[in-house]
Protein backbone atom coordinates (compact mmCIF):
# COMPACT_ATOMS: atom_id res chain seq x y z
CA UNK A 1 0.00 0.00 0.00
CA UNK A 2 1.58 3.49 -0.60
CA UNK A 3 -0.15 6.39 0.78
CA UNK A 4 1.03 9.91 -1.01
CA UNK A 5 1.96 12.92 0.80
CA UNK A 6 0.89 15.21 -1.95
CA UNK A 7 -2.38 16.58 -0.76
CA UNK A 8 -5.84 16.20 -2.78
CA UNK A 9 -6.99 18.34 -5.17
CA UNK A 10 -9.92 20.84 -3.48
CA UNK A 11 -12.77 20.59 -4.84
CA UNK A 12 -13.98 22.85 -7.61
CA UNK A 13 -15.59 26.24 -6.00
CA UNK A 14 -19.60 26.60 -6.49
CA UNK A 15 -19.97 30.75 -7.50
CA UNK A 16 -22.62 31.84 -5.38
CA UNK A 17 -26.24 32.32 -6.98
CA UNK A 18 -26.20 36.09 -8.51
CA UNK A 19 -29.02 37.02 -6.36
CA UNK A 20 -27.13 36.48 -3.31
CA UNK A 21 -25.31 40.00 -3.26
CA UNK A 22 -28.38 41.55 -4.34
CA UNK A 23 -28.55 44.23 -1.34
CA UNK A 24 -31.44 45.71 0.91
CA UNK A 25 -32.69 49.24 -1.02
CA UNK A 26 -31.57 51.89 0.97
CA UNK A 27 -34.38 54.59 2.31
CA UNK A 28 -32.57 57.33 -0.08
CA UNK A 29 -33.29 55.48 -3.30
CA UNK A 30 -36.10 57.32 -5.24
CA UNK A 31 -37.80 54.50 -6.10
CA UNK A 32 -37.21 50.42 -5.84
CA UNK A 33 -36.54 48.25 -8.20
CA UNK A 34 -38.09 44.18 -8.72
CA UNK A 35 -34.43 42.56 -7.82
CA UNK A 36 -34.47 45.35 -4.34
CA UNK A 37 -38.05 43.90 -3.49
CA UNK A 38 -37.63 40.38 -3.37
CA UNK A 39 -34.55 40.91 -1.18
CA UNK A 40 -37.12 42.51 0.84
CA UNK A 41 -39.46 39.66 0.75
CA UNK A 42 -36.76 37.26 0.83
CA UNK A 43 -37.50 35.61 -2.48
CA UNK A 44 -34.12 37.27 -4.29
CA UNK A 45 -32.93 33.88 -5.08
CA UNK A 46 -36.15 32.66 -7.53
CA UNK A 47 -36.02 33.72 -11.14
CA UNK A 48 -37.23 37.72 -12.38
CA UNK A 49 -39.76 35.94 -13.74
CA UNK A 50 -40.97 33.98 -10.27
CA UNK A 51 -40.40 37.10 -8.62
CA UNK A 52 -42.75 38.83 -10.93
CA UNK A 53 -45.28 36.62 -10.66
CA UNK A 54 -45.20 36.26 -7.13
CA UNK A 55 -45.47 40.26 -6.65
CA UNK A 56 -48.32 39.95 -9.53
CA UNK A 57 -50.33 37.71 -6.81
CA UNK A 58 -48.78 39.99 -4.06
CA UNK A 59 -50.66 42.81 -5.87
CA UNK A 60 -53.62 40.70 -7.18
CA UNK A 61 -54.20 39.02 -3.59
CA UNK A 62 -52.79 40.69 -0.63
CA UNK A 63 -52.73 44.67 -1.45
CA UNK A 64 -49.22 45.16 -2.13
CA UNK A 65 -48.27 48.36 -4.17
CA UNK A 66 -48.44 48.46 -7.98
CA UNK A 67 -45.39 49.60 -9.77
CA UNK A 68 -45.43 52.79 -11.22
CA UNK A 69 -46.56 53.43 -14.67
CA UNK A 70 -44.11 52.16 -17.34
CA UNK A 71 -44.06 52.77 -21.07
CA UNK A 72 -44.30 49.82 -23.66
CA UNK A 73 -44.73 50.40 -26.71
CA UNK A 74 -46.76 53.43 -27.34
CA UNK A 75 -48.53 53.10 -24.49
CA UNK A 76 -48.62 52.31 -20.50
CA UNK A 77 -49.13 49.84 -18.45
CA UNK A 78 -49.37 48.99 -15.26
CA UNK A 79 -47.75 45.60 -15.16
CA UNK A 80 -44.61 44.13 -14.09
CA UNK A 81 -41.66 44.75 -16.32
CA UNK A 82 -38.90 42.52 -13.94
CA UNK A 83 -36.08 44.37 -15.63
CA UNK A 84 -37.86 47.83 -15.92
CA UNK A 85 -40.59 48.48 -13.12
CA UNK A 86 -40.47 50.68 -10.12
CA UNK A 87 -42.12 51.24 -7.03
CA UNK A 88 -42.33 54.12 -4.48
CA UNK A 89 -40.19 52.86 -1.24
CA UNK A 90 -42.74 54.51 0.93
CA UNK A 91 -45.84 52.49 -0.39
CA UNK A 92 -43.42 49.14 -0.03
CA UNK A 93 -42.63 49.76 3.30
CA UNK A 94 -45.78 50.84 4.35
CA UNK A 95 -47.48 47.72 3.23
CA UNK A 96 -44.75 45.45 4.74
CA UNK A 97 -45.46 47.08 8.00
CA UNK A 98 -48.68 45.75 7.52
CA UNK A 99 -47.77 42.73 7.45
CA UNK A 100 -46.42 42.44 10.81
CA UNK A 101 -48.41 41.10 13.97
CA UNK A 102 -49.58 44.31 16.38
CA UNK A 103 -47.22 42.57 18.89
CA UNK A 104 -43.72 42.18 17.18
CA UNK A 105 -44.12 45.67 16.01
CA UNK A 106 -44.48 47.05 19.36
CA UNK A 107 -41.38 44.52 20.46
CA UNK A 108 -39.70 45.84 17.79
CA UNK A 109 -40.31 49.48 18.59
CA UNK A 110 -39.45 48.62 21.77
CA UNK A 111 -36.21 47.27 21.35
CA UNK A 112 -35.26 50.04 19.33
CA UNK A 113 -35.74 52.97 22.16
CA UNK A 114 -33.91 50.81 24.70
CA UNK A 115 -30.92 50.69 22.32
CA UNK A 116 -30.89 54.02 21.31
CA UNK A 117 -31.74 55.23 24.85
CA UNK A 118 -28.49 52.66 25.59
CA UNK A 119 -26.63 54.70 23.26
CA UNK A 120 -27.19 58.15 24.74
CA UNK A 121 -26.59 56.79 28.23
CA UNK A 122 -22.95 55.93 26.43
CA UNK A 123 -22.20 58.87 24.69
CA UNK A 124 -22.65 60.56 28.05
CA UNK A 125 -20.99 58.98 29.75
CA UNK A 126 -18.08 59.24 27.45
CA UNK A 127 -18.59 62.97 27.32
CA UNK A 128 -18.86 63.96 30.75
CA UNK A 129 -16.92 61.15 32.12
CA UNK A 130 -19.44 58.97 33.85
CA UNK A 131 -20.72 62.45 36.16
CA UNK A 132 -24.29 63.01 33.43
CA UNK A 133 -26.66 61.62 36.34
Amino acid sequence: MHLSLVPAAAPPRIPPHPAAHVPFPTPTEPTWALPAIARLLGVHMRSAKWQARYVEQLIANAGFPRPLPMMKGEGLTHGILPRRSRWMPAGVTAWLGDQIPAEAAEALDSQAATEAADRLDAAAENLFGGDAA
